[in-house]
């Protein structure tokens, strides 16, 4: 694919109606994403939000765990014996600053603060213009971006972001 005419970011839109159904959906994208490398989860409030992605997240490992014990072929238990330490060595946090995160749960008034470079974006809250393009401004080319809700409202920011990268 021609990298000059190739979108900078994709977008994904999701339609979850609660917050318990974003935290599963969340949880089971996460460990795809993650491989590509760090995200950012903008939501109401990451403080509660966290431990529940937390629990499910452990959930998921527990599974994995499981699936590695019931299997006899020695490539696929290696690769889940791979897996396993990757997303047990995965970090999640809460606090901006915080180096070597690979997960960070922030409030949309935190979008304003200097972010790591991203790969995927989750959107689980209204964002206003300016703060959905910081976060946009902070992720790798080809990121991705994941709304939980209305994602038109962010196609005007996403077409000035790539006029901009595009120049």
């Amino acid at each position: 694919m021609n990298s000059a005419i190739s979108p900078p970011w994709y977008i994904d839109a999701r339609h979850c109606e609660t917050s318990e159904q974003i935290s599963l959906d969340l949880t089971r994208h996460l460990p795809r994403r993650l491989a590509v490398g760090p995200a950012v989860i903008v939501a109401e409030k990451p403080a509660i939000l966290l431990p529940v992605i937390r629990k499910r997240w452990m959930r998921i490992i527990r599974e994995v765990e499981r699936q590695r014990s019931s299997t006899l072929h020695v490539e696929k238990k290696r690769a889940l014996e791979y897996e396993i330490a990757r997303m047990r060595s995965l970090r999640f946090t809460t606090k901006i600053n915080k180096a070597g995160a690979d997960v960070l749960v922030m409030a949309p008034s935190d979008t304003i603060s200097f972010l790591p470079v991203l790969s995927t974006v989750y959107i689980a809250v209204p964002l206003t213009a300016e703060q959905f393009s910081t976060l946009v401004g902070y992720s790798l080319p080809g990121s991705l971006v994941v709304v939980y809700g209305k994602w038109e409202i962010y196609l005007q920011t996403l077409s000035e972001q790539y006029r901009s990268v595009s120049q």
